[in-house]
C-alpha cells in the first residue's frame, strides 16, 4: 500500500515487513521565495525522507532505496545518508540507472548495495559558487575539500581491493563514472543484478536442436544416412508417443471391445501415414542441414 501522509516528492511502498523509497529526482531542499519553498515534483530532501522513515509501521524491518538521480546538495544528501545509515531496520539501496555526486553517497547507505547490470556511479569532488576576493576564494577552497572529505568518508567506509584514499582522490579529482563491475571491486558495491541466467535448464527439443546446429562447423557436412537415421529415430518416438495415447484411453474404457477382424487396408493407410511422416520429418532436417552450410 502507499503512505498517503508522504510529500509527492518521496514514493514510498510498504509490503509486509519491507518498504521501498524510490529516489528519482535532485537531492534538494529547493528554494525560497516569499516565504514558500519551491522544488520540482521529482526533487527529494532530507525532510523528505525523514518524515517517510518516521511514518513507516513499527514492523517494517528491511527498507529498499531505489535511487536513479544525477546528485544535488551535499548537506542534504549527506543528512539522509545519516538517517539511513542510523535507522533499526536492514536498508537495501539499488542503483537503477544513475547514481551520481551526493546520490552515490546515499547509494553507501546501504548494507547491501546494489547495481544494475545497465547501471553507473559517478564520483566527483564538491563544488559551490564563490565571490569576493582572493582570501575568500581561498577560503572557498579549503572549505570545499572539508566538504569533501564527507563524501570520502562514506566511500572508505566500504573500500576493499586497491582502493586506497590517495586513489580515490584520483577518481574523484578525475570526474569518474563507475561501472558495477569496477564498484563490486572496490567494494562500493555488494552486488550486481544481472538478467536470469541463460544457462538455466530448459526442456525444448526446439532450442536443443538449435543449440546443436549452431555448433557444427561451417564446413561440416551432413550425410543422408545421418539424417534419414535421425528422422526415423524422432518417427519412432512420435510413434512411441501416439501407442502410449492409444493405451491410456484404452485403459480408461470400462469394458473392453472385441477385438476386431484384421483390415489389411487400415494397415496400408497406417503404414502410408508413418511414411509420409518420416519423409516430412526427413526433409524437414535436410532443410536445416543445408541452412548450416550458407
Amino acid at each position: 500500500m502507499t503512505i498517503p501522509a508522504i510529500p509527492m516528492q518521496l514514493m514510498v511502498e510498504t509490503k509486509e515487513n519491507r518498504a521501498d523509497l524510490h529516489i528519482n529526482g535532485d537531492i534538494t531542499k529547493g528554494f525560497k521565495f516569499f516565504g514558500s519553498t519551491f522544488k520540482s515534483e521529482d526533487d527529494v530532501s532530507y525532510t523528505d525522507v525523514a518524515e517517510a522513515l518516521a511514518d513507516l509501521p513499527e514492523d517494517i524491518s528491511e527498507i529498499g532505496v531505489h535511487i536513479n538521480s544525477y546528485g544535488g546538495e551535499v548537506a542534504e544528501g549527506v543528512a539522509i545518508y545519516n538517517a539511513l545509515k542510523s535507522h533499526s531496520a536492514k536498508v537495501t539501496t539499488v542503483c537503477e540507472g544513475f547514481a551520481c555526486s551526493i546520490a552515490s553517497v546515499i547509494f553507501m547507505a546501504g548494507d547491501e548495495r546494489i547495481m544494475r547490470d545497465s547501471s553507473l556511479l559517478m564520483l566527483h569532488n564538491a563544488s559551490m559558487p564563490a565571490l569576493g576576493d582572493a582570501n575568500a576564494h581561498r577560503k572557498a577552497a579549503d572549505d570545499l575539500d572539508v566538504i569533501t572529505e564527507l563524501s570520502k568518508t562514506a566511500y572508505l567506509n566500504h573500500a576493499k581491493g586497491d582502493l586506497t584514499r590517495e586513489k580515490l582522490t584520483e577518481i574523484m579529482d578525475a570526474e569518474t563514472w563507475i561501472t558495477p563491475e569496477q564498484a563490486l571491486e572496490w567494494g562500493l558495491a555488494t552486488e550486481i543484478d544481472k538478467p536470469a541466467d541463460e544457462d538455466e535448464p530448459t526442456q525444448s527439443a526446439r532450442a536443443l536442436i538449435a543449440q546443436r546446429l549452431s555448433e557444427l562447423p561451417s564446413t561440416y557436412v551432413v550425410t543422408s544416412e545421418q539424417i534419414e537415421a535421425f528422422a526415423a529415430r524422432v518417427a519412432q518416438i512420435v510413434q512411441k508417443d501416439e501407442n502410449d495415447k492409444d493405451n491410456e484411453d484404452e485403459d480408461k474404457d470400462e469394458k473392453p471391445e472385441p477385438e476386431p477382424e484384421p483390415d489389411t487396408d487400415k494397415d496400408d493407410d497406417e503404414d502410408e501415414k508413418k511414411q509420409a511422416v518420416f519423409a516430412r520429418i526427413s526433409q524437414h532436417f535436410k532443410n536445416l542441414a543445408n541452412s548450416t552450410t550458407e
